[in-house]
């Protein structure tokens, strides 16, 4: 068994805090066997657009990276454990073409019923880059 998956979950969680969802995704489930039962526990979702464009860079079309985020969401949050209580949800992007798919529209509805605390989507702005 590998180690992480003997730490019990609340320190698992703390380590998730510290990188976004594509990171925990590389590289906590090449740690950890028990990643997507940890994940699905985990109480705040941050999703990132730039970070998530920067892993594409260069292979893809600005337009097919957006729809690949908005998949990524999509998938990330249906395989997310409907029993479990989302204290925060958040994406950082620049949400013009993402307000009108229905993909956003069904996300926003999963965080919902899973009690979502606190819901923030927005613009990244230099200025404030946590929205």
């Amino acid at each position: 068994m590998d180690e992480m998956s003997d730490l019990p979950d609340p320190i698992v969680h703390q380590i998730m805090s510290c990188l976004n969802v594509s990171e925990m995704i590389t590289r906590i489930s090449t740690l950890s066997k028990r990643f997507f039962s940890i994940w699905s526990s985990y109480p705040v979702i941050v999703f990132d657009e730039m970070t998530f464009a920067r892993t594409l860079q260069g292979r893809l079309r600005e337009d097919t990276i957006k729809d690949r985020f908005l998949d990524h969401i999509y998938n990330l949050v249906l395989r997310r454990r409907i029993d479990r209580v989302l204290s925060e949800f958040r994406v950082k992007a620049n949400l013009g073409k993402i307000y009108t798919d229905n993909r956003f529209d069904s996300v926003i509805a999963i965080v919902l019923v899973n009690g979502v605390r606190c819901l923030r989507k927005g613009k990244r702005l230099a200025k404030d880059p946590y929205i």
